[in-house]
């Protein structure tokens, strides 16, 4: 009895696992972000979160044209930049400051009217 309750517990755990979802490990190349904005993942870059954090919400502040959430997320993207986490594996610190100046710059024409 106790060999067909392991062979069966081995069987359900196998059942499990094969049925969890895949993970697939990111390239070192070239990901995207949410705003399908491609920054090349480097080895000591911005924390990847952080920056799509920043650029959904300059983004959807300068998509609604909201005067008062444009300069919210000024205001977030200087603090960004004067504390950002730089990490392991993290976006080009180079190719995301670039990016990050001209969400800057349309955002400062939301908050100018």
């Amino acid at each position: 009895m106790l060999p067909f309750l392991i062979a069966a517990a081995i069987a359900a755990v196998f059942i499990v696992v094969m049925t969890l979802p895949r993970r697939s490990e990111p390239t070192l190349a070239v990901e995207t972000t949410p705003a399908e904005t491609p920054f090349t993942i480097v080895l000591r870059g911005y924390d990847r979160e952080q920056v799509e954090k920043e650029i959904r919400a300059a983004e959807n502040a300068l998509g609604y044209q909201d005067r008062a959430a444009a300069s919210k997320a000024a205001q977030s993207i200087a603090e960004f930049r004067a504390n950002g986490l730089v990490v392991l594996r993290g976006y080009d610190r180079e190719q995301v400051d670039q990016h990050l100046d001209r969400l800057s710059a349309e955002l400062a024409r939301v908050v100018a009217g």
